[in-house]
């Protein structure tokens, strides 16, 4: 199969990237600014690529039926990186530590995105059976929603922390600290952030068929509900006040 290749938006402004229609993109945090293209030539007269207003879209004009072994690579090299979109199970990977203020991140229709090191304000969502691993999110606050069979995995270290987990999503954490965490875990959802120290409050809401295991320790504050056949797991000897009702448990590890 033909391969074409080019390089363009050479010292351009990138700060948003949105890709679609099953793209390989890699985000590489660069001072110097370009995107290298790499794909199947019976693709060059479909290709949609644009950068506007310093967002970068990827994708093609029209749907298209694609071979499997179609090429379909896009490295961007940024300096800069505060909104990503991917969605129509794109698989991208995130090299680099980008230390915006604040980052919006959408995955969307069996997107998949690894790596990555954000330091700012953090607002995430997953849907449609996405996918997002090996992230580390440090900063003042993060907001994570899942949805729709996605997972989460990676690090938190955050003064705040929000997740909201519905339709039988998954999150894991592989370690860090934060200082106040508001969970819900719903629909037959799950969250293990055992390896994460709460060290001020975790509220948490688990329900609906749910389970979580957690590791809060005195001082901290472990506040919550736990009820609809679900369960909460709790690692540390925190202050407990956490209401369970008759067909759920709760249950020091």
């Amino acid at each position: 199969m033909t391969l074409m290749s080019k390089t363009i938006y050479e010292g351009a402004v990138i700060n948003e990237i949105t890709a679609s229609d099953a793209w390989h993109v890699t985000v590489i945090q660069d001072e110097n600014t370009f995107v290298e293209l790499e794909y199947s030539a019976f693709l060059e007269e479909y290709l949609r690529v644009t950068n506007s207003d310093s967002e970068l879209k990827i994708g093609f004009s029209r749907s298209l039926n694609i071979p499997s072994n179609t090429v379909m690579n896009a490295t961007v090299h940024t300096p800069s990186l505060q909104k990503v979109h991917l969605s129509e199970a794109v698989s991208a990977v995130l090299d680099g530590h980008f230390p915006e203020t604040s980052l919006t991140m959408e995955l969307e229709d069996a997107a998949t995105c690894k790596g990555g090191d954000f330091s700012g304000r953090a607002d995430v969502k997953l849907s449609s059976a996405s996918t997002l691993v090996d992230c580390y999110f440090h900063g003042p606050l993060c907001n994570i929603e899942l949805d729709d069979a996605s997972v989460f995995k990676g690090w938190f270290t955050e003064d705040s922390l929000f997740v909201k987990l519905n339709g039988a999503s998954r999150l894991t954490t592989y370690g860090g600290v934060v200082g106040g965490a508001n969970v819900e875990v719903s629909e037959a959802s799950s969250l293990n952030m055992l390896q994460t120290y709460i060290s001020r409050m975790m509220f948490i809401v688990v329900q609906d068929a749910s389970e979580a295991s957690v590791a809060v320790t005195r001082p901290a504050i472990l506040e919550g509900f736990v009820m609809n056949a679900s369960a909460l797991h709790y690692q540390g000897n925190p202050i407990l006040d956490v209401a369970c009702d008759a067909t759920s448990t709760l249950s020091p590890l």
